[in-house]
């Protein structure tokens, strides 16, 4: 998800502080930081947590790129990773023969199907990965790396759907609006601020 202001307001705001000797990127990075960590923490990380069973998934998974002297934007990035099954709040499995069941996560709306199978029959009925492989980085000549897949002779836990899956959810247009809401709100509060500095004039507000 991408957070990025209207040109119109950043020329708007930059004409104002330009007169005052000043300039609008701290303001804008300012605001753009705020709303992505507004974002994440109060937005889309609520209902992604009640997902897995420590609260540390979420808070590792959701990425925020800020905003800098180069990048005029701040973006979330939820990790694409499968995530392993007993890490989630809630799973199960469905038997569909007397020796394999089908493994699945609860998700935000219902239950969603896991890459991997359980064992009824056996003594601990984890949930096993279909395919177990890792992957290796192999040197070769002149330095590059290739990357090679070996199956594993130990099973390996089943993946739930990763946490980017489920971050498509939460995205919705309500949120979205929301967002948007504190964006502005933070971006008047900043430039405000940053009028107020130096300035006794009343504070400039963006006309409605």
């Amino acid at each position: 998800m991408r957070l990025s202001l209207d040109v119109k307001q950043i020329k708007e705001a930059e004409d104002v502080l330009r007169g005052l000797g000043r300039s609008v990127d701290p303001v804008l990075r300012g605001t753009l930081n705020s709303t992505g960590s507004y974002a994440r923490t109060n937005e889309f990380g609520p209902p992604l947590r009640k997902l897995f069973r420590r609260k540390g998934r979420v808070s590792r998974g959701l990425a925020l790129k800020r905003a800098g002297t180069k990048r005029h934007e701040a973006r979330i990035i939820a990790a694409s990773s499968g995530v392993e099954v007993p890490e989630y709040a809630r799973w199960g499995y469905t038997p569909i023969s007397p020796t394999r069941a089908v493994v699945w996560v609860a998700g935000l709306n219902g239950h969603k199907v896991a890459a991997g199978f359980v064992n009824p029959a056996g003594s601990k009925r984890a949930p096993l990965r279909t395919r177990s492989s890792r992957k290796a980085k192999v040197a070769k000549l002149g330095g590059a790396q290739r990357d090679y897949r070996y199956n594993t002779a130990r099973p390996e836990t089943a993946l739930g759907p990763s946490l980017a899956y489920w971050f498509q959810s939460v995205v919705s247009q309500g949120a979205i609006k929301r967002v948007n809401e504190f964006m502005l709100a933070e971006f008047d509060r900043r430039l405000n601020a940053e009028i107020n500095k130096g300035a006794s004039d009343d504070a400039w507000r963006r006309p409605y």
